[in-house]
């Protein structure tokens, strides 16, 4: 048995292999409930944890006290990541701000001036491939949000299938809706499962009438906020009630 006392009341010990134990189990908890990957609060109760072991001193006397724990989770690991293909005006907006936001960043075009060093400095991996090779180029996980800037259909459709397997948490395509109509009846007629199709987020981002490519950036990594923080997308606006008038005495 491994015990801490605490070293101003040694009379204090606390079982470390319990309560190893039950932070495991809450952990599982927390990942079974899909906030694994995110910092999260919670208070569990668990008696084990809060079963503390006192002896008083000389007396020998021992008391067991049953509570709950707060836990704090803050998972280290890898920084999620904003995958932009497509090097163009909005392309290098989107890895512009989603570098300040704290993203890993990579840039890939299928034309090696638009995915230079010189093109998009803040990107930290440049690639030049096709779409289609794009998920063997770069690592693709469940904190990666994959960006598709892309130039036209005829990519899209292309390159989009090797792309629908992959474990990404978002993946979101540039253009109309008449545009992603096209291409998705497209790829439903070369076998794409609808499943997959349901994946897409086309147009991509939030409706805030963007015209500039930094305004179509910021309208696309609010959604990728919206999605990976689990919010609404309203306004957080607030209408105080009217201050109730004072009568006359």
């Amino acid at each position: 048995m491994t015990t801490v006392s605490d070293l101003d009341t040694p009379a204090v010990t606390v079982r470390l292999d319990i309560m190893e134990d039950n932070i495991r189990r809450v952990q599982a908890h927390l990942a079974g409930h899909g906030i694994g990957n995110r910092p999260h609060i919670k208070t569990h109760k668990i008696p084990a944890i809060g079963k503390l072991q006192m002896q008083a001193g000389a007396m020998g006397i021992t008391c067991q006290k049953i509570g709950e724990v707060e836990v704090f989770v803050d998972p280290i690991g890898n920084k999620p990541a904003v995958v932009v293909f497509g090097g163009g005006h909005v392309g290098r907006a989107v890895v512009h701000l989603a570098h300040w936001l704290g993203f890993r960043t990579v840039i890939a075009d299928d034309r090696a001036e638009y995915a230079s060093r010189e093109s998009a400095p803040e990107a930290d991996e440049h690639i030049v491939c096709p779409l289609g090779e794009l998920a063997q180029r770069t690592r693709i996980d469940a904190m990666t949000y994959l960006v598709l800037a892309t130039r036209g259909v005829g990519i899209d459709v292309e390159g989009l299938p090797a792309l629908l397997d992959s474990p990404a948490a978002y993946i979101g395509i540039i253009g109309s809706r008449r545009r992603w109509e096209t291409a998705s009846a497209e790829l439903e007629g070369r076998g794409v499962p609808r499943a997959g199709l349901e994946r897409i987020h086309s147009p991509m981002g939030l409706e805030l009438n963007a015209e500039t490519p930094e305004e179509i950036a910021v309208s696309i990594l609010s959604e990728i906020i919206l999605v990976r923080r689990g919010g609404t997308g309203e306004s957080m606006r607030h209408a105080p009630r009217p201050k109730k008038e004072s009568r006359p005495s």
